[in-house]
Order: structure tokens, then C-alpha cells, then sequence
């Protein structure tokens, strides 16, 4: 299974960071010494940001939700997050804090943020994008205590409602009033209604993503009780609809019914791709059914540029598959898929007929050999040569000297290993401070250059830390 957070381990080859440098809010960098190692081109990490590759925030900017979220601006300044707690952190290209984001490179969204002068209501923040004008969109759902609804059979608190939001922040992190007639925000339910209640609206945005064009696409989902194999009472949100906005923050009429395209998922961790011609693609989680999340799999949905069901992928757009999950969309619409069997990543490409490519790997699947260890696979990612990246990470055991670590596989087109140094199939930065990496995300910026952030924390200092790392792009 391959997700945001799926359990890997990868081998030793090692590309060890030389410094790493520490952004405190006094805006100084100092260093703190590590070893260093040459590597193939596209292996090394890329000295010109924060002069060894790897920048590290102070404490407690990440806080404790280890749920790191990273985009990349048009001029190749990561943006890192930690959603839950609400922060997040600008960087110039260089890896130095962009000091005319928010406060000093950082931007604080509490629980009362878009609440106006209501009282009571919450906002919890969800993903994140940058637009090609550099401009920071925010997705989540904002809470209002006020209204509730008991569950049958139920518990001692009700089901608040909720709506989704979707914001949109300027270069500066000021609320971009062009966005949401003046408030720089929308608050909607899209027309989505619960089985919970079909007065009370239970919306949320899941995901979201930005278009070529600056059209905030989002999935939105909706609050139902939680499933027989949650092995709990209460509720979890699902997918529910892709929705389109315009670049003013407007349902775009253009797009399915009146901006929003109906789906049906069953996960409450759904997978969530656009490419650069429009297309989009959903992991919508098992099969459907009362006991859907019991099983492996997914439901992959394919939808065109204007939310129009991709007749000819799958079943009318819909491809069940029973134990891979969605891993990427590829420009052509081939869908990569995955999951971990023993000490093994299998991936499988599907065509954008959604038929299984038996030229991919060897005999339809491409084998990643994993060692033993806790190691995770986060990111999938197509570059523009069509090459595929896995990267990952190992949390690392301080108590015990075992470093933490980015790690990173380079596959062909057609799902070929691509050997790095040594004969190795994966490459490894290792961090020799005593931490742990308890996440990781990766994207390739405009120039194709690999950008990885983590969240970590330390033995004495359980507050976490951004850590960020750029790598060069390989020569052609």
C-alpha cells in the first residue's frame, strides 16, 4: 500500500548531509558538522540552499501533529506546514526564511481564523498549494459548535456541523481579498449533504490542489458514522465530490454540475492528483460497502479537465482495484499504483485505458526490495522525463545511534531500477543529530530539482522541527 505515510525501509546508500544548517528567529544560520559523501549527478544534494542542502527550523515551529505538508513556489521556495498545528513556514530559494512572509518567514492559523466576530467557531486547516503566482491557497473545514446533531444511538456529545473552507494568502501572507468577494476566504457545503442530517451541513475539504490556470480544485467530503472496522463509535469524514473554484473563488460553472462532480469514496485518507493538462485523479479508498474499510484497495476515479468521468478508464472512469492503493498520475493518464508485500514495494501502471501495462517492471510489476527496519514511503513522483521517484524515510533511533534518514529510488519510464552509486538502488541522506523524522513529504520543483521535508523531534525536546533538503536534478 502506498500513501502518504506508508511503512518502508530502504538500504544503505549513503548521501550524508555535509552541514545542516539551523533557521532560528533571529534569522541567523549557524552550522552543526556532519560528514559528507560524493554521489552520481542527481544524487547530491544542492549546495546553494542553506549551503549544504539541508536547512532545519528551531523547535516548536512543527508542534507535535507529525504531519508534514510541502509545496513549492514558482521561483523554487519550499513552503513546509504542519497543518494541525496551524504553522506554516516560507523559504526563499536559498533555503533562508522568506522574511517578508507572515512573521519572519512564518505564518500562524489559529482555531479562530475566518471565524469573523462569531463565536464558538473553529477552523482546522487540512493541505495546502501555491499557485503559479506564488500565492498560498489553504483547504480545511471550520466547525460551529452551535449546531449539532445526535448520532442514533448515541453518544453523550452531538456531530458538530461544518463547513469547507478554502482560502487564498498573498506573497506576504495577508489575506488575498481578490479571493471570496473581499474576505479572501469561501465557506461552502457545495450542495453536499450527509446521511447524518439533510438539514445540517458536515462538509469539509479533504484535499486541494492548484490547476495550470489558478483554479483551486479541491475534494470535498462529508461526515458519516464511523465504519464497522473502526472499532469505535463516532464519525469520519469521506470523500464525497471534486469541486472547482475560479480564480475569484466562484463554483466555476465550467466544471461538472455547476463546479462540482460527484464522487463516492469510502476512506478517510483519500489520494488526490491534478496534472498539469487539467486531469485529475482520486484514491477513494476500498470498494463500497458497510464494511469497505475493512479491506485493502482502492476505488480510482479519473475525471477530465472540466470533471467529465474518463469514459474510457476503467468502468466509466472508475478502476477497482482490490490490494494496490493510488500512487501517481502520470501527464498521459496512466495511474501508478502500489503496495508492500513482506520485504517488497510492488508498483503497477495502469494505461489510461486503465488497463495493467505488462512492459512496466518485470511482467507488469516493478519489485523494490526493501531491508528490515521501519522505513516509510511517502511520495510518488513522475518527473518530466517520465522517470519515476519513491521517497521515503527512516524515523531513526536517537537511544541507539540509528540515524535518521531521507531516502530516495529512481526508476525508468518503464519501471526499471536506475542504480546510483555502488550499484545501490536507493539513496540515502543521513542526519547525525540525535533525532527522529516522524514524517516526510516530497515535490519537484520548476527546475525539476527534488525538495523533501520532514518533521522531527529529539530526545530532550519532543516539540518538533522542520527539516528541509533539496537535491540537484540529474543531468540528461
Amino acid at each position: 500500500m502506498v500513501r502518504r505515510s506508508a511503512e518502508r525501509r530502504i538500504p544503505a546508500c549513503r548521501t550524508v548531509a555535509g552541514t545542516i544548517y539551523v533557521l532560528v528567529w533571529a534569522i541567523v544560520l549557524f552550522p552543526i558538522g556532519a560528514g559528507a559523501a560524493e554521489r552520481r549527478v542527481g544524487e547530491h544534494l544542492d549546495p546553494s540552499f542553506g549551503s549544504s542542502g539541508v536547512v532545519m527550523s528551531t523547535s516548536d515551529i512543527a508542534g507535535e501533529g507529525r504531519n508534514v505538508e510541502l509545496s513549492v513556489a514558482p521561483d523554487g521556495g519550499p513552503m513546509v506546514g504542519e497543518l494541525s498545528e496551524g504553522r506554516i513556514l516560507r523559504l526563499a530559494p536559498d533555503g533562508r526564511p522568506d522574511r517578508g512572509f507572515g512573521k519572519q518567514g512564518l505564518l500562524s492559523l489559529g482555531p479562530s481564523t475566518f471565524s469573523g466576530n462569531r463565536r464558538g467557531l473553529t477552523f482546522l486547516a487540512s493541505s495546502m498549494a501555491v499557485d503559479r503566482a506564488g500565492r498560498l491557497l489553504v483547504f480545511g473545514q471550520q466547525n460551529d459548535p452551535n449546531q449539532s446533531v445526535q448520532l442514533p444511538g448515541g453518544t453523550a456529545e452531538g456531530v458538530i456541523s461544518s463547513y469547507a473552507i478554502v482560502s487564498r494568502f498573498d506573497r506576504e501572507g495577508v489575506r488575498d481579498r481578490s479571493f471570496g468577494g473581499g474576505k479572501g476566504y469561501i465557506r461552502d457545503d457545495f450542495g453536499l449533504q450527509s446521511p447524518i442530517s439533510a438539514e445540517t451541513p458536515f462538509v469539509g475539504a479533504l484535499r486541494g490542489a492548484v490547476d495550470a490556470r489558478n483554479r483551486p480544485v479541491l475534494l470535498a467530503g462529508v461526515t458519516i458514522p464511523a465504519g464497522a472496522c473502526a472499532q469505535r463509535s463516532g464519525v469520519e469524514e469521506v470523500p464525497k465530490a471534486l469541486v472547482r473554484l475560479t480564480t475569484s473563488g466562484a463554483l466555476d460553472p465550467t466544471f461538472g454540475s455547476g463546479g462540482v462532480s460527484p464522487i463516492d469514496g469510502t476512506t478517510s485518507h483519500p489520494q488526490f492528483e491534478v496534472a498539469g493538462n487539467g486531469q485529475m485523479v482520486v484514491g477513494a479508498g476500498p470498494v463500497g460497502s458497510s464494511r469497505a474499510d475493512c479491506r485493502n484497495g482502492d476505488v480510482i476515479y479519473r475525471l477530465g479537465p472540466n470533471g467529465e468521468r474518463s469514459i474510457k478508464f476503467g468502468t466509466e472512469g472508475v478502476l477497482a482495484l482490490p490490494d494496490t492503493r493510488l500512487a501517481a498520475l502520470e501527464p498521459s493518464g496512466a495511474v501508478i499504483v502500489g503496495r508492500r508485500r513482506s520485504r517488497a514495494l510492488l508498483l503497477k501502471r495502469y494505461s489510461s485505458s486503465g488497463v495493467p501495462e505488462e512492459t512496466f517492471g518485470g511482467g507488469g510489476v516493478a519489485k523494490i526490495a526493501l531491508p528490515l527496519g521501519p522505513v516509510e514511503v511517502s511520495s510518488v513522483l513522475i518527473e518530466n522525463t517520465g522517470e519515476i521517484l519513491v521517497v521515503g524515510f527512516s524515523r531513526g533511533k536517537p537511544t541507539k545511534g540509528r540515524a535518521a534518514s531521507f531516502l530516495v529510488a529512481r526508476l525508468s519510464r518503464n519501471g526499471k531500477p536506475i542504480l546510483g552509486s555502488g550499484g545501490h538502488r536507493w539513496v540515502r541522506t543521513d542526519f547525525r543529530l540525535p533525532m527522529e523524522l516522524t514524517s516526510a513529504q516530497a515535490a519537484l520543483d520548476s527546475r525539476g530539482r527534488l525538495v523533501v521535508a520532514g518533521t522531527t523531534a529529539t530526545p530532550n525536546d519532543p516539540n518538533g522541527r522542520f527539516l528541509v533538503a533539496r537535491y540537484l536534478a540529474p543531468s540528461r
